[in-house]
C-alpha cells in the first residue's frame, strides 16, 4: 500500500481567510515554503496554474533549486500551450529537478479564464483537446523517432523531442475534473486522477466511475486516486471546531472588503459556471456542513470552491479521517491549509508522523494476514 502525501505550493502568502501578503511573485517566500513542505516530511508539492497568474514551470524551477527531494507536481492548461512545447519544457524542468517532476493536466473552465485567454471551445471540445494533448505528451517522451499525430484539435507530422524526462519511461500524468467528460478522459489517459475531498459515499460513486470509465478505454489498471483537502487542526475537536467557525467568519469578512483585485478566492457569478467539482460541494453543503467523521463544507459554502473543504479536528480525528479515505480508494492525498506558514511545520509535527505511522501498521497487518 503505498500513499504518498503531498502539500500545496503557491506563488505568494494568501488564502480564503487572508488577503494576499507581499509581492505577486514572492520569490522568498516560494523558497521557503518548498524548504518547509520538504523538512515537514511532504513527499511533494502541488504548483497551480492560473489563467493569469506567474508561469508555473518557473515557480517549480525555483522550488526544484530550493530543495532536494521534494517531488514538484507542476499544473498547466492545455488550451494556453503547444503539446510539443509542453512535452519539451517538462522534460527539460525533470532534468533540472533531477526526475522529481509530474504533469497535473487541468482543463479550466470559461469562468476561469478560458474565454480572457483566446480559447473559445465548449467544455466538451476542451476535454477533447486534452486527451489528444495528453497522448501527444506520451508519445513525445517516449519516442526517440519522429511521430506523426493526427486528431480533431493538433495536426503534427515528424516531431522528435531532443531532449527527454530523466524518469524513466516518462514523466508521470495527473489529471483533474469531476464531469463526465472527465472522468472519460482521464480513466483513460492520466496515471493519478484527483478529486476534491467530498463525503465518502460521493466520493466512492465517483471512483466507480472512474473505474468503469478506464475499464471501458480498454485499461487493466485503473488510475490511482487523488484527493484534494484542507486540515484544519488543533489540540481536540471542540478547539478545532471553533478555529473553523473562525475561519469562515474571516472568509465572509474579506469577501465583504476585499478589492476587486483580490478577489480570486471568492465567489463571482453565484454557482453559474461553477466547476462540476465544485457544484458537488455546494450541493454537500445545502444538505450538511458536516459530514463522516470529520469533513466540513462550510468554508466551500462561502467561497463556491470546492478546494477550500476541510477535514477538522484533533491530530487523531484527522488521521482517523484521512484513513477512511484510503478505505475508500484513495492512494494519494494533496493536504494543504489556511494559513499556510504556519500550517506546513505544524502538519509536520503533528499530521504527517502518525499518518504514516497507521499506513505503517495497517500494512503490517495486510501484509500478516
Amino acid at each position: 500500500m503505498s500513499i504518498e502525501i503531498y502539500g500545496h505550493l503557491t506563488h505568494r502568502n494568501e488564502s480564503e481567510i487572508h488577503l494576499a501578503v507581499g509581492a505577486s511573485l514572492d520569490i522568498e517566500y516560494i523558497k521557503r515554503q518548498s524548504q518547509d513542505h520538504e523538512a515537514a516530511g511532504f513527499d511533494g508539492v502541488l504548483i497551480g496554474v492560473g489563467s493569469d497568474g506567474p508561469d508555473s514551470l518557473q515557480i517549480a524551477a525555483l522550488a526544484a533549486n530550493a530543495t532536494k527531494t521534494l517531488r514538484l507536481l507542476v499544473a498547466n492548461r492545455p488550451g494556453l500551450i503547444n503539446p510539443t512545447w509542453a512535452a519539451r519544457s517538462y522534460a527539460t524542468l525533470d532534468r533540472i529537478a533531477n526526475g522529481r517532476i509530474g504533469f497535473h493536466v487541468i482543463t479550466g473552465r470559461e469562468s476561469d479564464g478560458t474565454r480572457k485567454n483566446g480559447d473559445l471551445l465548449s467544455k466538451n471540445e476542451r476535454y477533447a483537446r486534452t486527451r489528444e494533448f495528453i497522448q501527444i505528451l506520451k508519445s513525445a517522451w517516449i519516442n526517440h523517432s519522429p511521430f506523426d499525430f493526427k486528431g480533431r484539435h493538433y495536426d503534427i507530422e515528424g516531431f522528435a523531442a531532443s531532449v527527454f524526462p530523466l524518469q524513466s519511461p516518462r514523466i508521470p500524468v495527473y489529471f483533474a475534473g469531476n464531469s463526465e467528460a472527465a472522468f472519460e478522459v482521464g480513466a483513460a489517459e492520466a496515471d493519478r486522477y484527483a478529486l476534491y475531498a467530498q463525503p465518502l459515499e460521493f466520493l466512492k460513486q465517483d471512483i466507480a466511475k472512474i473505474h468503469q470509465a478506464a475499464h471501458d478505454a480498454g485499461r487493466k489498471d485503473p488510475p490511482g486516486i487523488i484527493i484534494l483537502v484542507r486540515l484544519i487542526v488543533a489540540e481536540t475537536d471542540e478547539l478545532a471546531w471553533q478555529k473553523a467557525e473562525e475561519y469562515k467568519a474571516l472568509a465572509i469578512a474579506q469577501s465583504q472588503s476585499a478589492r476587486p483585485e483580490e478577489t480570486r478566492w471568492l465567489p463571482s457569478n453565484d454557482g453559474r459556471d461553477a466547476s462540476a467539482g465544485d457544484s458537488k460541494q455546494l450541493e454537500a453543503n445545502r444538505l450538511s456542513a458536516k459530514h463522516d467523521r470529520a469533513l466540513w463544507t462550510g468554508l466551500a459554502g462561502v467561497t463556491e470552491r470546492g478546494k477550500s473543504t476541510a477535514l477538522v479536528g484533533s491530530p487523531e480525528t484527522i488521521v482517523a479521517a484521512l484513513m477512511d479515505y484510503i478505505d475508500a480508494g484513495v492512494t494519494m492525498f494533496i493536504l494543504d491549509g489556511f494559513n499556510r506558514l504556519n500550517d506546513v511545520p505544524d502538519f509536520g509535527r503533528r499530521i504527517i508522523p502518525p499518518f504514516r505511522a497507521a499506513i505503517a501498521a495497517r500494512e503490517k497487518a495486510m501484509t500478516s494476514n
